[in-house]
């Protein structure tokens, strides 16, 4: 799948469809409303469509343990796109390159991140 000119986005939005998705509403439609409320964008899925291009499967921990089910969606962006993070979801956040997230401390990105990042890439899968 191509990343597109500019490069794989560095916004990723990961949906849960238990915490997130509203009876009788798409996945799509739920990552579209979760980009506006807590990105402050429109989300557009010009690069891949407006079908998840990656699913991840995770159990939690802690004193609430459940199954997480994420839909990963790509979505089209850049930095000069002007963002407004919801301070009830975020305490901060930047648009990061390939090459920073690959960098990066894993502690700080989802444990998926390199796969979906390869994924994007149109590489193999580790």
């Amino acid at each position: 799948m191509p990343a597109g000119p500019g490069g794989v986005a560095a916004l990723v939005a990961a949906i849960e469809p238990f915490d997130d998705v509203e009876p009788g509403e798409e996945p799509a439609v739920t990552a579209a409303r979760e980009a506006r409320e807590e990105l402050g964008i429109d989300a557009d899925f010009s690069i891949a469509g407006r079908r998840p291009v990656f699913v991840t499967i995770a159990r939690t921990t802690g004193p609430d343990q459940h199954t997480d089910v994420s839909l990963w969606y790509l979505l089209a962006g850049s930095p000069a796109l002007p963002i407004a993070l919801d301070p009830r979801e975020f305490a901060g956040g930047r648009w990061w390159t390939g090459p920073q997230i690959e960098a990066a401390n894993p502690a700080l990105l989802d444990p998926n991140m390199g796969r979906f990042l390869a994924k994007v890439r149109g590489q193999p899968r580790a």
